[in-house]
């Protein structure tokens, strides 16, 4: 048979060069193939059936191709670009074909592992973190959406935990081996050093390498290149032959390839199948001794304080606690640490409620609620019937143990949890607690480490930890919740119930259980006296409410003693109460969960309204309701820096969101420094964002007539946005009674027809399941040809924290300016503290603080158009007001600069929807 001959300085490669060579075809036949065989068959050829040395020089040669067949090559691949582009449903992001290597960068000093090349934002984000982390202080991080926040977030934490973990491990290490250097100084090596610090990251070092390591020139001519893996010319090591290989040169049926001899050479004038001279080896020389005593006792001594060393090594770094605002938005955080080189390298845990991960039949006749059921369920029984000690009546429980790190992926999400955990019978709930206790990057929704009564339910301890907050424009909003505990006469009495039936069946004394029983009486006895006063007040949509001077309200408590003075006491008794609840409630026969967390929270409120001697308690508005004859009392926060107060005690506490302007505000509101900040500019260029203002009115509450009105040209204009954007439009107005007048009036009008004939028209729905089902819907109507409208509400499920990429959000019109509800006695009672704070503590004005309240929740809405780079959308922003600079200047900076860009343009919404098609069109069919 006739063989291809391949020179080892011949940088080309011909088939001419043998004549007439024998393959063999897919089913053992011979295909005789010369240079110029042009038939079908030879065409219709697989390279699969080639060999594989000819099939590389193919492809080397094809880099070397004439232009115009790289232009058919290329015609080619557009075609395949375009299909994959439409299988994609129009997702410009994934038509990538590979995935991109990782990136390892230097910021402060600290190496990060980027999955992808960061963008300029990015790195600002990365050097300001890590610089905070080092300094163990506080970062602000300012970013649009779209522009790598949340990679940049996971990479820097997790690079400097890394960092920080081989830090401490080095000096452990050292600090160990002063004393064992000083009785061997033959060990005052760095390498050494190294090398018993970092024992689980130097697996490719031994002690020999410590000691025996080849200085250059000593290298010698008689190394054998075989046994070495060496060649003598050459300073590169090269891998061995696997079996593979081995296997594959001897596999019948290939072609056999040889060295392609020299013209006129003695081996060229045989055939080419002959065997070629070899080189005789020649004797290495066996000057190899034995291992000299010393060097025995150093690898002795070296081991020894490796193993003395090893516990100081496994140090414990501080954990990450990371935050967003939902499990959807978690969600999508974890598939971006799944992204990340780290996820292989650090452990995880995923925090929820039992609501969400418990996997256990639910009976509610018997349970008032999924948490009383788990806590009678998970607690050890002890009686005959049970063989195995300690076992409770729940079998998920019992085998939590069996969800672990090693039966999950390395990035998982609370689906996976439970996934895994029915497959496994095994608890998601407290297999994740579990989990956390050893876990380098602990994710949970953000009110899990604001909110003091969860935090210690899930036993989450923040101090000397790594905080990281998501989404964290609403953190204000959220320490003040945080921080406010509303409780009913009903709880009250309940609560009183459940404890005087414990004290009267109880066998043993209780001396807490008598003294909550009195204090739960005061309560009681203290609701019903504030019924005249409450009777007094006027009736507004059909409820009464008094907000009481907070001097006053501490009077009435201290009649009534269950004010300051009895305070310390009730906090003793409600932690006793709290704490037989979780570790064995069957001591507390009774007890429902709903009367523990009333317990708790009651102290908890009370705790902060009564700090620091009861001079801080302006910073709390005290609020009696009563609504179809049942009261109520709201201890209401208005400083979030009760709440934040907790949590800076984190190591750092880094808060990130797109919209978290004016920073200076921040800083005093949360009553905390926050001395590093960054606010790079977005990353997605100008041309692909359209920002325009419709100026004929302003959409601001009103009467009937003044709504219907703005119905009428707000449905003019959406008709207008819906005809010439191609598949998703999203609206957003203030609340869900806009939306349904909006919607009554289009209906007497007949617009809501028309909008229906040019897009699937959803609403945005209050209820989770409901709200699932109807995104579910506009996911798959939006990818149509007539695409979608989703009207929705500013501050809801839909303006934060969802992905609306590519053709899912083609244009945003926001409609209005989403301020606060002025009646609101929450709203009124803050606007009086600003007033009130406003120079002593650096405050902004009730007017100030109003405008950034609405903004934010603006321009969050706005961010849903662009989600990543060459993402594109426009966005109508309707109303008149943000003509004005007093308005205009709290949209976001990234903002109003592409709405000046739009303004030179002198470019529409139609030319601009008409622009980006095409160019998409042309980056699918360009490479």
């Amino acid at each position: 048979m006739e063989c291809y001959e391949i020179s080892d300085d011949d940088d080309s490669f011909n088939v001419s060069e043998c004549s007439v060579t024998a393959l063999k075809g897919p089913k053992n036949e011979v295909i005789a193939l010369s240079s110029d065989d042009d038939s079908e068959e030879a065409k219709e050829l697989n390279l699969k059936d080639l060999p594989e040395v000819i099939v590389k020089k193919q492809a080397i040669n094809a880099l070397f191709a004439p232009k115009d067949t790289l232009k058919e090559d290329e015609k080619i691949k557009n075609v395949k670009k375009k299909d994959i582009f439409e299988e994609n449903n129009g997702k410009t992001a994934e038509v990538e074909t590979k995935p991109s290597p990782s990136r390892e960068m230097y910021f402060a000093g600290v190496k990060v592992t980027l999955p992808v090349s960061p963008y300029p934002s990015q790195k600002s984000l990365l050097s300001t973190m890590i610089k905070g982390l080092k300094k163990a202080e506080n970062c602000i991080l300012e970013s649009p959406t779209g522009s790598g926040k949340t990679l940049a977030l996971l990479c820097g934490a997790l690079a400097w935990q890394q960092a920080e973990h081989n830090r401490i491990s080095q000096e452990n290490a050292k600090q160990q081996a002063e004393s064992y250097f000083a009785a061997h100084p033959q060990l005052q090596h760095k390498d050494v050093t190294d090398y018993i610090a970092t024992p689980t990251k130097r697996n490719d070092v031994t002690v020999d390498d410590l000691f025996t390591k080849i200085q250059f020139g000593d290298r010698s001519i008689y190394q054998n290149p075989v046994n070495e893996g060496e060649s003598s010319s050459s300073p590169y090591k090269r891998p061995a032959p696997s079996k593979s290989d081995l296997d594959d040169s001897t596999t019948e049926g290939l072609v056999s390839i040889h060295k392609k001899a020299r013209h006129g050479s003695v081996e060229r004038e045989g055939d080419c199948t002959m065997t070629l001279p070899v080189t005789p080896e020649k004797p290495i020389p066996n000057d190899k001794q034995e291992t000299p005593e010393e060097v025995r006792k150093l690898y002795s001594l070296v081991d020894n304080l490796r193993v003395r060393t090893s516990m100081f090594v496994d140090c414990r770094v501080p954990t990450i606690y990371y935050g967003a605002r939902t499990h959807a938005q978690l969600q999508q955080v974890i598939k971006e640490f799944g992204r990340t080189t780290y996820a292989k390298q650090v452990t995880m845990s995923v925090l929820s409620s039992r609501d969400k991960t418990c996997i256990r039949e639910f009976d509610r006749s018997i349970y008032a609620s999924r948490n009383d059921m788990c806590r009678a369920c998970t607690k050890s029984l002890k009686n005959d019937e049970i063989k195995k000690e300690n076992a409770s009546s729940c079998k998920f429980y019992d085998n939590r143990k069996a969800l672990h790190h090693g039966s999950l992926p390395a990035a998982f999400d609370i689906e996976d949890l439970v996934r895994v955990g029915k497959e496994k019978v095994a608890c998601p709930f407290y297999a994740a607690r579990e989990m956390a206790k050893t876990a380098n990057i602990i994710f949970c929704p953000y009110n899990y480490l604001l909110d003091p009564s969860i935090r210690s339910s899930m036993q989450i301890n923040l101090k000397d930890n790594i905080v990281v907050i998501d989404e964290a424009h609403n953190v204000e909003n959220v320490c003040r919740d945080a921080a406010s505990f509303t409780f009913t006469q009903a709880s009250i009495s309940n609560t009183l119930k459940e404890l005087e039936h414990v004290a009267k069946y109880r066998y043993t004394s209780a001396p807490y259980i008598d003294e909550l029983v009195i204090t739960m009486k005061s309560w009681d006895d203290w609701f019903r006296n504030q019924k005249p006063l409450i009777a007094k007040q006027p009736m507004n949509n059909n409820e009464k409410e008094l907000c009481w001077y907070v001097r006053e309200f501490d009077n009435t408590l201290q009649n009534h003693n269950i004010g300051y003075s009895k305070f310390k006491e009730f906090a003793e008794n409600s932690s006793l109460v709290c704490r037989r609840l979780r570790d064995d409630p069957r001591t507390l026969q009774g007890v429902t969960q709903e009367s523990g967390a009333l317990l708790e929270g009651l102290a908890i409120v009370l705790g902060y309204f009564y700090r620091e001697e009861k001079q801080r308690m302006d910073d709390y508005a005290p609020i009696l309701k009563e609504a179809d004859d049942k009261l109520s009392v709201r201890l209401l926060c208005l400083h979030p820096g009760v709440a934040m107060s907790s949590v800076v005690r984190a190591r750092s506490t880094v808060l990130a969101s797109g919209t978290l302007a004016p920073r200076g505000a921040l800083h005093a509101e949360l009553d905390a420094p926050f001395p590093h900040c960054a606010a790079p500019p977005h990353v997605v260029p100008h041309r692909r964002v359209w920002v325009g203002v419709e100026s004929s009115r302003q959409y601001a509450a009103g009467d009937r007539r003044s709504r219907a009105e703005a119905g009428t040209s707000l449905g003019a204009l959406l008709l207008h946005v819906c005809r010439v954007t191609p598949h998703g439009v999203l609206c957003f107005l203030s609340s869900y009674s806009y939306i349904y007048d909006f919607i009554n009036t289009w209906k007497q009008s007949g617009v809501w027809k028309q909008l229906h004939d040019l897009k699937h028209v959803f609403v945005e729905q209050r209820g989770a399941a409901q709200h699932e089902e109807t995104m579910k819907d506009y996911y798959e109507c939006v990818e149509s040809k007539k695409g979608a409208l989703l009207l929705a509400v500013y501050r809801g499920k839909v303006s934060e924290g969802m992905d609306f990429r590519d053709r899912q959000a083609r244009a945003v019109v926001c409609v209005g300016i989403p301020f606060p509800n002025p009646t609101d006695p929450a709203v009124r009672a803050k606007k009086e503290y600003n007033r009130k704070y406003e120079k002593s503590r650096g405050l902004l004005s009730d007017n100030e603080w109003m405008k950034q309240q609405a903004f934010r929740a603006l321009n969050q809405a706005v961010g849903r158009c662009v989600r990543h780079r060459h993402d594109w959308g426009g966005v109508v922003l309707a109303d008149s007001r943000l003509l004005q600079e007093q308005y205009g200047q709290h949209l976001a900076r990234w903002l109003r600069d592409i709405l000046d860009d739009t303004r030179q343009r002198r470019e529409d919404l139609a030319d601009f929807m008409t622009r980006m098609t095409n160019e998409e069109e042309e980056e699918i069919l360009t490479p």
